[in-house]
């Protein structure tokens, strides 16, 4: 969590400083949105840092198991769930696959985050690329979302409608393409190299590129460890669509 949100979170919290000069409470910071929430950590975190959130989740499966952590859960750490259990090949010994997890390990308030953060259930474009979102949002913030598409550049346009001149496009994930060896779906699979240049095409700035490594879903006891290079990206919101964008080159990320 520390490697994947901590960029995303603090990063934004340069690009939006405190109302109230620093101090806990005052004023909101401004209005994220954070699609592909999953269990909607992320957006608490953000939250957490005097933003209003909304978390918009496709799986209900997600959404049920947030309502039950944010509304239904009185004490940290009352619940033990088995992550593990299901991992047949890979361990290192019997007891890392029954290994438990307590869980959760921070407690939500909800009455005091009550309309802070908004979880909402849903396809990220069907639900985003109305007019009545146009403009209306400080900042996105995708984190091991953007690779969920079936077609990537509806994403880029409904991130860009969403944000106003000046708005923040933050992100953090791979380009895994969940659609790739499903011949039944549509799926466009772009490199980084085209994908950069359809963001900077669509009317977006890059402040910050940068490659981050690290693993992810596994257990950290067992034998096998699945890992990514992903891209870490700032970007800013222009007032057109750039008509033509820089080449290329090979010194665009740095790690």
């Amino acid at each position: 969590r520390a490697l994947y949100y901590s960029p995303l979170v603090d990063r934004l919290a340069q690009c939006f400083p405190r109302p109230d000069n620093g101090t806990n409470g005052g004023p909101c910071r401004g209005r994220v949105l954070v699609p592909g929430a999953g269990l909607c950590r992320l957006a608490y975190e953000i939250q957490k840092r005097g933003f209003h959130v909304e978390a918009s989740e496709l799986s209900p499966h997600m959404m049920m198991c947030t309502a039950v952590v944010m509304d239904s859960i009185a004490s940290k750490e009352t619940h033990t769930i088995y992550p593990f259990v299901h991992h047949i090949v890979g361990n290192r010994c019997r007891d890392d696959q029954v290994r438990a997890v307590v869980v959760p390990d921070v407690l939500t308030d909800p009455q005091a985050d009550a309309g802070l953060i908004v979880p909402v259930h849903g396809e990220f474009v069907h639900l985003y690329a109305g007019a009545g979102h146009a403009g209306a949002w400080s900042a996105v913030v995708t984190c091991f979302f953007i690779d969920t598409a079936h077609n990537v550049l509806n994403y880029v346009t409904t991130i860009r409608n969403l944000l106003p001149p000046g708005g923040v496009w933050l992100n953090l994930g791979p380009l895994s393409w969940h659609f790739a060896d499903q011949l039944s779906e549509t799926s466009i699979e772009l490199p980084w190299e085209d994908l950069r240049q359809v963001i900077l095409g669509s009317g977006f700035t890059l402040v910050t590129e940068e490659e981050v490594e690290g693993p992810y879903a596994a257990n950290p006891r067992g034998l096998m460890h699945q890992a990514y290079t992903s891209i870490f990206f700032h970007a800013v919101r222009t007032k057109e669509k750039h008509t033509s964008s820089p080449e290329p080159t090979s010194d665009h990320l740095t790690t």
